[in-house]
């Protein structure tokens, strides 16, 4: 049974992608590439380097053995060589990707998957980019950091911005776009840390009539993740979930006084005025050592108090808070609404190792 030829994609280049047309030809992910080229790119014996691309990618090269009726398909024309034989006449070279059928069908399924699963592989690797410490990269960052050429790297990026995996912004690069913050949530829903939350809270807020808030870290800010406000009251206070609070809330704070990377702490305090800035960073120390961190929102009549949730390595993976009215909400560590504040936050972190 014969194999039938069937073109899927076409790529031209011209000389200065020379160099680069092993890689250019591997991006392409196709079962059978056959490289068209003229006597000058078969002189720089790049057709030779194509064809060390791999095992997987057979490749033809036809620089001046081959062409004829396939080449005048193609819309290119023939024309003598300088090595003697019919060449073919492109811009510089053209790439047609091509997948064969027929008797090769299950190669090409399989390479098909396997293109799937580099794309997936590609893009989960842009994804990790990011974390706590890094919310923004910029394409030349990004290439360096996948190990990709920059118009492949640039490719990912683009396409990624266009599925709402990413957001770019001029002069400030790339950082995780709407679809990845909406499915984020639904992610933090499911964490066991907030089905173990929900009761504690609710406890918690009834015990002391106030509104109770679990923050996780959002790359600038503390980012809400779950609220139980207490019914009791006429008025009560609300803390949208998902909405990202300013640094010099008392979950802010908390975060900020637990950040030990320089670039990190830069980041959080971007837009911060240096009289602010100044005292942040000067109550880190004692809110590490006090295990609470407190905030009047003075425009607003509000205070928060935040104490830490601990992972099982001692780190802080979450705060716990209570938000109320100045009139209402204490100053003082001792507080018996402070007191119930950290039982609750305790009951909520992992044990560390060294604890029973």
């Amino acid at each position: 049974m014969g194999s039938t030829v069937v073109a899927t994609g076409r790529t031209e280049f011209g000389p200065g992608t020379v160099a680069r047309l092993p890689e250019l030809v591997a991006s392409l992910g196709c079962d059978r590439v056959f490289v068209v080229t003229d006597a000058g790119l078969s002189d720089a014996s790049a057709t030779q380097a194509v064809a060390l691309v791999g095992r997987r990618l057979p490749v033809a090269c036809a620089d001046g053995s081959g062409g004829g009726a396939g080449a005048a398909r193609r819309g290119l024309r023939e024309e003598p060589s300088r090595s003697g034989g019919p060449g073919l006449r492109a811009p510089s070279g053209v790439v047609d990707a091509v997948g064969v059928a027929g008797e090769d069908t299950e190669a090409r399924r399989g390479a098909g998957e396997g293109r799937d699963l580099q794309v997936l592989a590609r893009v989960t690797r842009v994804l990790e980019l990011f974390d706590h410490e890094t919310s923004r990269v910029d394409l030349a960052s990004a290439t360096a950091r996948l190990g990709l050429n920059r118009s492949t790297t640039y490719r990912y990026l683009t396409a990624m911005v266009k599925h709402g995996l990413l957001t770019h912004a001029v002069g400030q690069g790339y950082s995780l776009g709407p679809t990845l913050s909406r499915v984020g949530l639904l992610a933090l829903d499911r964490l066991p840390l907030l089905d173990r939350a929900d009761p504690v809270m609710q406890i918690l807020s009834e015990a002391v009539g106030e509104t109770s808030v679990l923050s996780v870290w959002g790359g600038r800010g503390p980012l809400v993740a779950r609220v139980h406000d207490e019914q009791s009251r006429f008025i009560r206070i609300s803390v949208a979930v998902g909405s990202t609070l300013p640094i010099v809330t008392a979950q802010g704070q908390m975060y900020l006084a637990h950040l030990t990377d320089k670039r990190a702490i830069e980041r959080a305090l971007e837009g911060i005025e240096d009289p602010v800035r100044a005292t942040l960073l000067g109550l880190r120390e004692q809110i590490r050592r006090s295990g609470i961190a407190i905030s009047d929102a003075s425009g607003d009549g509000l205070r928060g108090i935040a104490a830490p949730i601990h992972g099982v390595d001692g780190s802080l993976v979450a705060t716990l808070a209570l938000i109320g009215t100045v009139s209402r909400m204490p100053r003082d560590a001792g507080d018996p609404r402070v007191v119930e504040l950290q039982r609750a936050a305790r009951t909520l972190s992992d044990p560390h190792p060294d604890q029973p």
